[in-house]
């Protein structure tokens, strides 16, 4: 790249609309650019105002920051060529990605450049390189217009500004895209906020926001007259552009509709001929098989009893088992001894197809595994129990055994093209690590490369890996050959596992150990999580997580041992995802296929016991010496493995052995923990046995619509703080959602505390079995909202056998919310019979309390209805809110701000801000005598709302954090005429330091006053005046933003919040 000088512009440009907007470029505005990327669209709708930018300011230099697929940059390109501008460009970009834009490679700038290079090669450069570097190569004073568009983090966007700012000429502008997105890390907005104080600057809110600064002394005259702009003025242009944009926006959606018709109409063709073809085909082979059928029918016979004398013989396999395993447990012979029935009924009942009980159930249940045939039982009990807890048609257990073969396939495919190709495995090796990964090999080599693939991306963390060979005897000489990056011990003899780990550790150097199998694949994100949660609290001994067969089903997600000291994976062939395998929980024992410790502790406890060697019981034997120690074995389901399973120890006879042997070691060394404190084996009580709770925890049972997501109203915020609060007085906590039971993981762990366990899968359908299932599990069922009651009970009275409950039920009614029908039917002036309907649903719903132990409203006004109903136990819990006052001045604030949900038509939000809209804006405005913006933050489905976006109101959409809206906000609105409940939309507004103007009903849901905590409007002529002395009098805004903050810390005290619900929540 040649060095850029600094050149002096000659073009002039007349001041004022006529001479900024000449039909010759008005006309090419709204046109379709020559090149559009189909899977970007944020930029397409500043297209029009790059055109008229380009034309109007006519810049010597132009340098873009992060072209990417090439939207604004080609759109200049065009422009350039189409007014036969003097501009000079560079499109700057490592065309590798980055966490926003995601990780590509040279598809997309070789795209780009067979588009771009014939084209416009003669004035255009594309420079692969970063934006720092690429820097040095202009001169000071050199560039007229520097577009940023690089990685969209605070820190980038600011070093992207201050870097190029010195290289700008006195008529320099610089672009700013993606200013009005707020979610995840995105701070280009925040950078805009303080850039905006401090030089001339224009901002369009659509597409995702762009800004425009003057940052030369001498901005050309069409910039100084954009940036000059008055505010209603100002509001003409964006709306200009805006609809420019989003015509062009909305014809390229079109276009993608055409093509993708175009190609489904294809597709459809190619399917019917397709589909010809295979019938004619089928027709075929349906005539050769029942020709074959009848010929094999005749040979039938003997082979059904071939599979008749193999059944026999593998019943017959599974009695021997069971006859070896009870003549190694001397504690239970006393009792077989005394009652000779109880030694043949486990047997009996197996063998007549009945349900086998207690503890012969449970170890015939650990031992199936290994005989012929034993697998296939093992799935078809999972399916029965899945069925009989009523989750509905479960589909099959994928064959595991066909799954494995698969994975052996390909693995040993992937290690041929290794060792005969050129290929190595880097793995990392950091100086300093902070886990050591210790491998234990013997034989197995193609599973253990995928093993060491997995590791081979593990960036997230510094680690080291330590790899001992236990004397393989396949290709694992050859393949370590080819490992670059880990420590090898390479042992003479196979030492077995056990001495192995410990010889492992002791040549570690990390503060933590990871104990892997070579059998088994790391997740992305699982060392990480696992490090936090070991990390995340000081008693934490270990940390194990989701073990995923081949199947795509689990092996277990933590273990429990049995008061027998035998052990048990919990939920084998559940999915990955099933709620009970999805929460955070402190266990017995997690297995060795991935155990996370601290490698002083292992130490400070001797390392694994080597009375257990070779192996078999030794992580067992270390995690009841950790609990021993004072120190919890946690599962945590953000670690996930996808293990083969047995990949390197056999089933043969000594295995078995071995296996008896340390069992009966287990049990001797820790009889006195496991009688005091695990449950006797009983797969009945597993739900018990699945989770290490202190002794004399609580358990409830929280029923609601759905999972309460940060972004969600309507209450929910509330549930959210509810369940936090219960989960941190130390009771386990199950939430069963009712309306949505799928909700996204990732969404669900960032709502809930990580202890919490959700009900997923399930929904209104499987409540009655449910409930049946756990009747004696939980001690409070807390029921949400009323029509979750109705439900409730008619789960109850459905149910054949009857349920019942032990729990104590909690009734937390939130609001009556057949008041807002009768608020609603009072402003539309309905008649006195829909008024009376209305007064009627209200004693309906208030009657669903009855049988309940407690009734808990969000306010006094609510608890009245109950009270006036008989109810003696009646609590009131309001919202939790810890207040953090946006810090702006008010002359910095600008606007008006309505945050809720708008989704559907019909309902309290969309009245309010259609009717503000409609009837009070316009008064407002007129008494300001001039445009003020309002910025409306949530889903924005309903059709009327979105009407509204194309008249003077900006529709965010969702926002996830609504921090740069408090903080630009000058007043918050809350214009609802109708509504029950208590309005945490104020509470969350006031909280944030912006006071709000509200209606009457609101004002009299929270019992604040007018004047002093906020300011009320009765009309619409009331409502504007109040608003228009609220936004232009500071004293009384600093006045009713202080009071209304002290409201707030006094009603929704985070403190009072919680002893609200223990108080709640306390029996007796």
């Amino acid at each position: 790249m040649s060095i850029v000088q600094p050149t002096a512009s000659t073009e002039t440009v007349a001041p004022g609309p006529e001479g900024l907007f000449p039909f010759d470029v008005v006309r090419t505005l709204p046109l379709p650019p020559l090149w559009q990327s189909r899977e970007t669209r944020a930029w397409q709708g500043h297209i029009p105002f790059a055109r008229w930018l380009l034309t109007q300011t006519r810049p010597n230099t132009l340098v873009e920051l992060g072209v990417h697929r090439g939207d604004s940059y080609c759109t200049f390109c065009e422009t350039i060529v189409a007014h036969g501008l003097p501009t000079r460009l560079w499109g700057v970009d490592t065309w590798q990605g980055d966490e926003h834009a995601g990780h590509y490679g040279d598809v997309i700038l070789g795209t780009l450049r067979a588009h771009h290079d014939p084209r416009y090669d003669a004035f255009s450069t594309l420079v692969r390189a970063l934006f720092a570097d690429a820097a040095r190569d202009f001169a000071p004073g050199s560039l007229d217009i520097v577009h940023i568009d690089g990685l969209h983090t605070y820190d980038a966007a600011r070093d992207d500004f201050e870097t190029f700012l010195p290289k700008m000429s006195a008529a320099g502008v610089m672009l700013f895209h993606d200013i009005s997105e707020y979610h995840s890390d995105f701070g280009v907005w925040r950078l805009w906020q303080e850039l905006t104080d401090r030089y001339p600057s224009f901002t369009f809110t659509h597409s995702s926001g762009l800004g425009v600064l003057a940052v030369g002394t001498a901005p050309p005259p069409a910039i100084q007259w954009l940036t000059g702009l008055p505010e209603d003025e100002a509001a003409a242009v964006r709306q200009f552009f805006q609809a420019m944009g989003d015509g062009l926006q909305n014809a390229a959606s079109g276009r993608v509709l055409e093509d993708r018709i175009t190609w489904l109409n294809a597709r459809l063709e190619t399917q019917a001929e397709s589909q010809y073809r295979l019938q004619s085909s089928l027709n075929v082979t349906v005539d050769t098989m029942t020709g074959a059928l009848r010929r094999a029918y005749e040979d039938v016979g003997p082979y059904v009893r071939q599979l008749e004398f193999d059944v026999a013989q593998r019943g017959a396999e599974v009695e021997r088992l069971q006859v070896e395993l009870d003549a190694v447990r001397g504690d239970l012979n006393a009792v077989l001894r005394s009652s000779s029935w109880k030694l043949t009924a486990p047997l009996r009942t197996l063998a007549g197809g009945g349900a086998v009980r207690g503890y012969a159930k449970a170890l015939i249940l650990r031992v199936l595994h290994r005989v012929p045939g034993g697998e296939a039982i093992l799935r078809a009990r999972a399916d029965l129990v899945r069925r009989m807890r009523g989750a509905g048609a479960v589909p099959a257990v994928p064959d595991l055994s066909a799954a494995k073969e698969a994975l052996r396939q390909r693995t040993d495919a992937d290690l041929r093209a290794l060792l005969e190709g050129e290929g190595r495995v880097r793995l990392p090796s950091s100086a300093r690590p902070s886990v050591s990964v210790v491998l234990v090999l013997w034989n197995q080599a193609a599973l253990t490369l995928a093993c060491l693939r997995g590791l081979e991306t593990e960036f997230g963390v510094p680690l080291e890996v330590v790899i001992v060979n236990n004397a393989s005897t396949d290709e694992t000489g050859a393949l370590l050959e080819r490992v670059d990056g880990a420590r090898v011990i390479r042992n003479t003899d196979n030492v077995g596992f056990l001495k192995a780990v410990n010889q492992a550790v002791a040549a570690a150097t990390g503060e933590h150990v990871l104990l892997l199998n070579n059998d088994a694949i790391l997740r992305p994100g699982s060392l990480a999580a696992a490090v936090a949660t070991l990390e995340s609290d000081a008693t934490v001994g270990a940390v194990g997580g989701r073990i995923v067969l081949p199947n795509g089903r689990l092996q277990e997600a933590g273990s429990l041992i049995w008061s027998d000291g035998s052990c048990l994976g919990y939920a084998r062939d559940l999915p990955p995802e099933a709620g009970e395998a999805m929460f955070r929980r402190d266990v017995d024992y997690c297995s060795g296929a991935f155990l996370l410790f601290r490698r002083g502790t292992f130490n400070d406890l001797g390392g694994f016991d080597e009375a257990y060697a070779p192996a078999y019981y030794e992580e067992a034997d270390f995690c009841m010496r950790l609990w021993a120690a004072g120190l919890r074995v946690v599962f945590e389901p953000l670690v996930v493995i996808d293990h083969y399973e047995f990949g390197s120890a056999g089933k043969s006879e000594a295995a078995i052995a071995q296996q008896r042997k340390n069992h009966a070691l287990f049990r001797a060394k820790h009889a006195e923990a496991l009688d005091a404190r695990h449950e006797a084996p009983n797969l009945e009580r597993i739900l018990w046995a699945r989770h290490r709770l202190p002794a004399g925890t609580e358990r409830v049972l929280i029923l609601d619509d759905r999972v309460p997501m940060a972004h969600l109203g309507s209450g929910f915020p509330r549930t959210r703080t509810l369940l936090q609060a219960v989960a941190e007085s130390g009771r386990f906590v199950t939430f069963y959602p009712m309306d949505k039971p799928d909700e996204d993981w990732a969404e669900t762990f960032e709502a809930l505390p990580p202890g919490v366990e959700v009900a997923m899968g399930r929904g209104r359908p499987g409540l009655a079995a449910f409930l049946r299932e756990r009747a004696d599990y939980y001690d409070t069922i807390v029921v949400s909202r009323p029509h979750n009651m109705e439900l409730y009970k008619a789960a109850l009275a459905s149910s054949k056998p009857a349920i019942t409950p032990r729990a104590t039920v909690i009734y937390d009614a939130e609001a009556v919310f057949a008041v807002r029908d009768l608020n609603k039917a009072r402003v539309f002036g309905a008649g006195a019979a829909a008024i009376q309907r209305a007064e009627a649903a209200i004693g309906a719903e208030v009657a669903l309390a009855q049988g309940a132990a407690r009734v808990v409203s969000v306010s006094e006004g609510e608890a009245a209805h109950f009270r006036a109903a008989g109810h003696t136990d009646v609590r009131v819990l309001g919202h939790s809110l810890t207040p953090t006052p946006s810090t702006r001045a008010f002359a910095d604030r600008r606007g008006l701000l309505f945050v809720g949900l708008l989704r559907d038509e019909d309902t309290p939000n969309v009245d309010s801000l259609v009717w503000f809209h409609r009837e009070i804006l316009p008064l407002f405005q007129a008494r300001l005598e001039k445009v003020v913006e309002v910025l409306v933050a949530g889903r924005s489905d309903a059709p009327s709302v979105r009407a509204l976006g194309q008249q003077g109101l900006t529709l965010l959409g969702p926002v996830p954090d609504l921090t740069p809206l408090y903080e630009q906000a000058r007043v918050f609105i809350a214009p609802t005429r109708y509504a029950g409940g208590i309005p945490h939309k104020i509470h969350e507004a006031a909280a944030r330091g912006v006071p709000v103007v509200a209606t009457p009903l609101l004002a009299k849901q929270l019992d604040w006053r007018d004047g002093e905590h906020l300011l009320v409007g009765d009309t619409a002529q009331a409502f504007a005046e109040q608003l228009a002395r609220l936004y232009t009098d500071e004293a009384l805004w600093e006045s009713i933003r202080a009071n209304a903050l002290a409201r707030v810390q006094a009603e929704c005290d985070p403190d009072a919040f919680k002893d609200r619900v223990r108080s709640i929540l306390a029996r007796g």
